[in-house]
């Protein structure tokens, strides 16, 4: 009779400390699944923290116009191509759609806490009309401005 090493299958010892290992959360079968392991990210990495955090710093710095993508590659040290994707990986979300995410937040507080114009919140965070803020806020927030200040004032 053939062992299992003969027939290409593990050894029994590999599977009884392949069975102590601690495997990952969802694991269906804990003898087969890698233990989780954390990695950590050289300082070079695209994804490197702090890449993320100064590019962060400086969207929230500049929500007063429009951010484009050669200029937040920029400050990440990536060209445009390498940090769009390392963005997303990181984040889940474009770097667009994450830079309009986070002016219309500024918005939608401006709106609920303010009396200001929904004329002036559009050119506060650099939209280049209100019709185009009018537009961004309903397809991301769901509803107008207009109806969000009617529906979020104390």
């Amino acid at each position: 009779m053939r062992s299992s090493t003969d027939r290409g299958l593990p050894s029994s010892s590999w599977t009884d400390s392949a069975s102590r290992i601690k495997c990952s959360k969802g694991s269906r079968s804990p003898c087969l699944r890698k233990p989780e392991v954390q990695v950590r990210l050289p300082a070079s990495s695209p994804r490197a923290p702090w890449r993320l955090k100064r590019v962060l710093e400086y969207i929230d710095a500049t929500r007063d116009h429009e951010v484009g993508l050669a200029e937040l590659a920029s400050v990440a040290g990536l060209s445009p191509h390498h940090f769009a994707r390392s963005f997303k990986e990181v984040t889940g979300s474009t770097a667009h759609r994450f830079v309009l995410e986070r002016r219309l937040e500024v918005a939608t507080h401006l709106l609920a806490n303010t009396d200001v114009r929904v004329g002036e919140v559009a050119r506060r965070l650099g939209f280049s009309t209100a019709q185009h803020f009018s537009n961004a806020f309903r397809r991301v927030i769901g509803s107008t401005p207009s109806a969000y200040r009617a529906d979020h004032r104390p």
